[in-house]
């Protein structure tokens, strides 16, 4: 279940905020882009590689938030995430993430033609050292518009 709620979800969704902890407790919340969803693992680019990339290398636990702005249901996607900076796997990732930048920046531009809205920056500009987070995601919390909280394992 966790799986085709993951899926559905994600389609519209671009960037995801991403809460790590240290070892030491201190919170870091970040947003960062969504690469793809596969499964029950969500891919996601790291182009900061600061505080959220130290704290996964520390403490592997994560929560990603996003809210449905149609529904109003606010998201908790609980897990453990792995880092990947090379190798084959990282390699076909960092070839999809530079596919989907450029199919993201067109539809920004066309966007903007037909709404007549200008933007500050159409194209998605990362920079070569980016690092790709895989969270196996354990759980899905809904945050309902009035506060109810339903979770699903």
């Amino acid at each position: 279940m966790i799986k085709e709620r993951l899926e559905k979800f994600f389609r519209h969704v671009q960037f995801v905020d991403v809460a790590t902890c240290n070892k030491q407790c201190r919170p870091n919340n970040a947003p960062k882009y969504i690469l793809k969803v596969e499964g029950d693992k969500i891919y996601i680019a790291d182009y900061v590689l600061g505080a959220t990339w130290n704290n996964l290398k520390e403490n592997p636990l994560v929560s990603l938030t996003a809210v449905d702005n149609d529904s109003l249901i606010g998201y908790q996607f609980n897990g453990e995430a792995v880092l990947l900076e090379k190798g084959r796997e990282y390699d076909e990732l960092k070839e999809e993430f530079q596919v989907k930048k450029v199919k993201s920046s067109v539809e920004r531009i066309i966007k903007s033609v037909r709404e007549e809205k200008p933007h500050h920056s159409f194209e998605l500009v990362f920079p070569d050292r980016t690092g790709i987070i895989v969270v196996q995601i354990r759980e899905i919390v809904d945050i309902g518009p009035t506060g109810q909280v339903l979770r699903e394992r």
